[in-house]
């Protein structure tokens, strides 16, 4: 199929060099630049994986603190007296 496109110049040139160098058609080198470039897309990035979070400190979890729930939890760090016991 032909197509029209409007290519950036430094493009256009780095997209010459390598049809040269590899002794290809620049469409060739196009069409794979394009096909190599929706598969990442459609394929699970690896910047999407799982974080895994590591403490920032090695200090012990309060024992008032056990089988609370996260709001709560989040409400009583915020509080600066605990804060200051926790030495943060």
């Amino acid at each position: 199929m032909r197509t029209t496109l409007d290519l950036p110049d430094h493009l256009l040139t780095e997209i010459k060099i390598r049809a040269a160098k590899e002794h290809r058609k620049i469409k060739d080198v196009i069409a794979e630049a394009l096909e190599k470039g929706l598969l990442q897309k459609s394929e699970p990035s690896s910047k999407n994986k799982a974080l895994k979070i590591k403490p920032l400190f090695n200090a012990p979890f309060p024992e008032n603190l056990a089988g609370t729930n996260f709001n709560h939890l989040a409400d009583t760090l915020e509080n600066d007296e605990l804060l200051s016991k926790l030495a943060l």
